[in-house]
């Protein structure tokens, strides 16, 4: 959870997707794939521009 706490501060989760996460954690379910996959995308397509 602190790595998408990191994130959101970061900017990189905005609210609507921090809700869905959030969702899932309340109801202590596993995140569907693509939910899970739209994270690794918002997360690895800013630090990718962070690097360059």
């Amino acid at each position: 959870m602190e790595a998408f706490i990191y994130h959101v501060a970061a900017g990189r989760i905005n609210k609507d997707l921090l809700n869905r996460i959030l969702e899932g954690y309340m109801a202590n379910e596993d995140y569907p794939q693509d939910l899970q996959l739209e994270i690794i995308h918002a997360i690895k397509s800013i630090d990718q521009e962070d690097v360059f």
